[in-house]
């Protein structure tokens, strides 16, 4: 199970189903892939396309909080999208719990990438990227990516995936997935434009996007 499986079981439990007395651990793959030596992802700036820009780089145990300010400044439509569960009444504890999990990352498993921009002279998280890796360099991954509402439809979710196959290509893998709502074909679009091989299935209302990395 990775680590974006692993959020949608927590929150889940914010719904009141299967809600446990604690929450595990996220458990980590019993091996290790590669991490490059020289790391040429992060940090970078992205021009969006409204002339603002943002700073991407990896985040770190001290993004917990930002993490837990961008969770609440999401729509409820963003949150839905990204958890595929509604979040309207959810313990502000469970969500700086797994913001700190979520800040905790280890490198050497996990890609997570924070866009920050400066905002009344502090830095805040206004999207994130992430993959956990699989058990075998030939396993898919499953990407998200998750922005700000403010900061939808300047082009910093297509460019944040750019940053995100590039991660999963260093790292020898070959293909990513990426679930979306059947409602949401813009993601669609998206990858057309970015040229990288994919096939698409449908169920249930959800689309599952597999992106051919060595394609």
């Amino acid at each position: 199970m990775n680590g974006t499986q692993t959020i949608k079981r927590v929150l889940r439990r914010a719904t009141g189903r299967d809600r446990p007395k604690t929450v595990a651990p996220v458990p980590l793959p019993d091996y290790e892939i590669p991490v490059p030596e020289a790391e040429p992802l992060a940090p970078v700036t992205l021009k969006l396309r409204d002339d603002r820009r943002v700073n991407v780089r990896h985040i770190c145990p001290e993004d917990a909080d930002r993490l837990v300010e961008l969770f609440w400044r999401l729509s409820a439509d963003t949150r839905w999208r990204r958890f595929f569960v509604p979040l309207d009444n959810v313990d502000s504890e469970l969500v700086r719990r797994t913001a700190r999990r979520m800040a905790a990352i280890d490198r050497r498993c996990e890609v997570a990438l924070a866009a920050v921009a400066c905002e009344d002279g502090h830095e805040r998280i206004v999207a994130v990227a992430r993959f956990a890796c699989p058990k075998a360099a030939d396993e898919t991954v499953e990407g998200s990516i998750v922005v700000r509402d403010d900061y939808q439809g300047a082009g910093l979710g297509s460019q944040l995936l750019h940053l995100l196959i590039r991660a999963a290509r260093m790292r020898g893998l070959r293909t990513m997935t990426i679930f979306t709502q059947g409602d949401n074909p813009a993601i669609l679009t998206i990858i057309r434009r970015m040229g990288v091989p994919y096939t698409t299935s449908f169920a249930t209302g959800v689309y599952e996007i597999t992106l051919h990395l060595a394609g």
